[in-house]
This record gives C-alpha cells, structure tokens and sequence, in this order.
C-alpha cells in the first residue's frame, strides 16, 4: 500500500504500526523526520531490540532467514532494519526481500530503507510485490510550490508569521533545501524568540541578514539550470563554484559535454529517429530528458555548434594561452548558450 508522506503520522497514531515498511526517496530531511516517526512508535510499543543489515549483491541472505528463524518464544518484540546499499537492485536482491518480507514471525518489524530506486527497478514484479505486501512510503523532492508550503508551516510551528516575500526569501537562501531551511529555522528562533513570545512577523531583510547564502552546487546544478534558462541562477551557480574552488576547466568541460550530448540527439532526429529513441540510445534519463526536449524547442544545431567553437577560445584562456579572465568567459559563454536558444 503506498502511503503518502503527509498522512504517516494520522496513519500511526490511529491505525499503529504495519508489520513492513519500505521506504525510498531523495529528499533527506523528510526521509530522516519520516524513519525517527516509525521508529519512535515502534519504541512506544515495546520493540526493544533492535538489529540493521546492509545490504548489497554480496549479502548472505542464509544469514537473515535464520536469525528470524531462530528467534526464541519469549523474546522481546524485535525490529529489523534493512539498509538498501545501491539505487539499482537487482531481481536477486528483490526476491529476496519477498522472501523475507513473507517469512516474518510474530512480533517482529521489518523496515527496507533506501535512497534513490531507478524508474527501471520501480517497475518490475519484485518492486510491485514489494509495495503489496508493505506500507510504502515514496519521499520525493518537493517542487518549489511545496516547498514554499513546507517553508510556511514550518515557520509558523516555530512562532513566526509568514509573508510570500519571507517564504521566497528564505526558499532563495536555503535554495529548497529542506535540511538547510530547517537549520536556518532554528537559528531564526533563537534569535527572535523567547520561549514567551507570541508569533513574530520577520521581513526579509531580516531573513536576509540572519540567514546565510550557504547553499553548494555542483556541476550538474549548473547545467541543468542553464538549460532550463534561468539566467540569474546560472550567474549565482557559477559565482558559487569559483567561491568554492572549483577549477574552471571542469566546468568548461561539463558545459561542453552537455552540449555534445544534446548535438548528438539533435543530429539523430534529424536522421530520422524518433526523440524517446534517441534519448534511450543516448542513456538520458527522464527528468533530463525532459529538460533537453524543452531546450531543443528553442535552440538550432547552429547555435550549439557554435558553442563549441567559443569553448575552444575559453579553454585557451583557461591554458593562458589567450588573455582574459577564465570565470568572465565561461559566464558571457553560458549567457551567450541562453541568449542563443531565446530563454528569457
């Protein structure tokens, strides 16, 4: 059964505890909130022994079955923790867990934990009798409009009043990082409120100076960001990167790759292929999928190529061969990539 995140606690507190949860996703904060409310009514209702295994293609599932096997007439009320140690598992792996997921004894517990499960996984027989036989919790990324909301009742559960600005102020300083936020909550309410206060209405310049702009990119931020053609977030990811060290010729090269990536689906349309053809022979997954097709709407095979031919004299700025200033020329480089493909 596939339970939605925001009806566990209703869930727990009026129906108790399932015999098996499986729980997955990508966003960290509510994956931890989520397992810490399971395990404290677990706690609450007298599991008091407690077992975790990691498990990979090299797990002994021997192992488990007989432990559960073993487990004496008058022991304690047991939970057994599975930690599922990569995205992409295996039919072997999946089997297995039905296995054990069928062979549960009285009073006992099963949690399967991972992080992020592949579309392909999430559609085999294993995944689907997984989710029959279990509570299953999927903890997806928030989009921007949840996370404002999420901003929101987070903020009023700590005593403060909210205003669109605030909630977009603190989504910009945080950049919809929810373990940021939530960090940036706290130190907000130990600045502003004492434990006698009524509800505090902040504005943004105080977001502004008591919440720093300590959000961290990576490369694949920055290209992603440029394809879907937000101009101020690309300047604001490269500004963020130079701060933190990263060498230039990676980024040029991640730039230049994407480009490369995107010319090839580009050339294979136009040779007669359809678009989902092109993306599956090119190994692109869905979401970035999606941003290329809105990307290709926009942008000419002229415009990329002409792309790499300016790559080229940035990398030998970045050499020293050529004067300039290596960070200037990637930025007017991405800027010149987004005016090209007519973002606004």
């Amino acid at each position: 059964m596939r339970l939605q995140l925001r009806d566990l606690h209703t869930h727990l507190n009026q129906r108790g505890l399932a015999p098996l949860y499986f729980i997955f996703g990508e966003e960290p904060l509510q994956y931890k909130e989520a397992l810490e409310a399971i395990l404290g009514k677990a706690k609450e209702q007298g599991f008091s022994e407690k077992e975790c295994f990691d498990i990979n293609a090299h797990f002994n599932w021997d192992s488990l079955s007989q432990n559960l096997k073993n487990r004496g007439l008058f022991s304690d009320k047991r939970l057994i923790e599975c930690r599922l140690q990569e995205g992409k598992i295996n039919k072997a792996i999946g089997e297995a867990l039905i296995k054990i997921a069928s062979l549960l004894p009285p009073e006992t517990l099963l949690l399967i934990c991972a992080n992020k499960i592949d579309s392909a996984s999430q559609k085999t027989a294993w995944f689907n009798a997984l989710e029959r036989l279990s509570v299953t919790l999927y903890i997806k990324p928030l989009s921007k409009a949840e996370t404002l909301a999420w901003l929101e009742k987070r903020l009023v559960l700590a005593g403060f009043k909210t205003s669109p600005d605030i909630l977009e102020e603190l989504f910009l300083r945080t950049e919809g990082n929810l373990l940021a936020a939530a960090s940036a909550i706290e130190q907000l309410k130990l600045s502003f409120l004492s434990s006698e206060s009524s509800p505090t209405f902040l504005s943004p310049l105080e977001i502004k100076e008591h919440v720093a702009l300590d959000a961290r990119f990576s490369l694949f931020d920055l290209v992603d960001t440029l394809l879907e053609g937000s101009i101020t977030r690309t300047i604001r990811i490269l500004h963020s990167l130079n701060s933190e060290g990263v060498e230039p010729i990676l980024v040029l090269w991640a730039l230049t790759r994407e480009v490369r990536i995107i010319l090839k689906v580009a050339y294979a349309v136009q040779a007669g292929s359809q678009l989902s053809e092109a993306f599956r022979e090119f190994k692109i997954w869905s979401q970035k999928a999606t941003l290329i097709f809105s990307f290709l709407q926009k942008c000419q095979i002229t415009a990329l190529l002409q792309f790499l031919t300016s790559a080229k004299m940035v990398d030998e700025i970045i050499k020293g061969r050529l004067k300039g200033d290596a960070w200037f020329a990637i930025e007017q480089l991405c800027l010149n990539l987004m005016g090209l493909s007519k973002h606004e």
